[in-house]
């Protein structure tokens, strides 16, 4: 066997692995296109169905209770915050925690399975009752009364509830309307957390 015929043999052997090879290579990724088509698939029938659900439970719900911008259906276990940056409807069970924000500073908080902690005190208008501390704080004016809410969607991870979003003095009307209506969220929601 002379050269030639061995270079021949060499030749033939290496386009035999390179079709194998390139078989093979060809195989996996058609194999990994086919997955990656099934995962579109699946996650658009997924949306498709998020977006039935979302659309029926718009026809259930028939708000009885309105508190703040919280809308609440009591009857179908349903609620809505009415803000510009979300026009969803919820059930009760996807509130995870919520918490009231005075000035960024968490001041009462609550969620699923566990009773309102912090607290405020009803007697002067801006005391601040410290959970952790245990010191009593009087503010004279605050800029920012809020109501967090953690909720169970990737979609809407949290929603913000603004009582008060510029400086008012603790004396005034406005801030003991504000922080009436934060003391009925509170209480709604730590009801809504806690319903069977």
């Amino acid at each position: 066997m002379g050269f030639k015929d061995k270079l021949n043999i060499v030749l033939d052997n290496t386009i035999e692995i390179s079709k194998t090879v390139g078989k093979t290579a060809f195989d996996i990724t058609k194999e990994t296109v086919d997955n990656k088509l099934q995962d579109i698939e699946q996650s658009l029938l997924e949306k498709k169905g998020a977006k039935a659900e979302e659309k029926a439970m718009k026809k259930l719900f028939n708000p009885d209770k309105k508190i703040a911008n919280l809308q609440i259906d009591i009857t179908n276990k349903l609620f809505k915050i009415k803000n510009n940056s979300c026009d969803k409807i919820f059930n009760f069970s996807d509130i995870v925690d919520f918490e009231l924000l005075e000035d960024d500073i968490s001041v009462a908080s609550g969620g699923l399975g566990r009773a309102l902690v912090g607290g405020i005190a009803l007697g002067g208008a801006g005391a601040v009752v410290g959970a952790v501390t245990g010191k009593k704080v009087t503010k004279k004016k605050i800029t920012k009364l809020i109501i967090k809410i953690t909720l169970n969607d990737f979609d809407f991870p949290c929603i913000m509830i603004t009582l008060i979003d510029k400086p008012i003095k603790t004396s005034s009307k406005d801030y003991q309307k504000a922080f009436n209506e934060a003391h009925q969220l509170l209480s709604i929601l730590n009801v809504m957390t806690n319903c069977d």
